[in-house]
């Protein structure tokens, strides 16, 4: 979910991804410098063990996602 004036918005990511690999590799447009970035180069991908759940939304599997920014590194 995504948070901006009080207002949110849902967050909706589709892929195939199945490796850590691939996700360190997914390209993210940035609203910081204006292009595209690979994930690994703005974030550090950390996985967690977690409980056996299938969690859905509308019956589709879905994950769960969280972060946090680091101010010193965002121009």
């Amino acid at each position: 979910m995504f948070r901006k004036s009080g207002n949110k918005y849902d967050i909706l990511v589709e892929s195939n991804i199945n490796t850590r690999e691939k996700l360190e590799n997914l390209a993210i447009k940035s609203s910081a410098v204006g292009h595209k970035v690979l994930l690994k180069q703005i974030a550090d991908v950390k996985l967690d063990a977690q409980r056996s759940t299938i969690k859905r939304y509308d019956r589709d599997r879905v994950v769960t996602v969280f972060s946090d920014v680091n101010r010193s590194t965002v121009p």
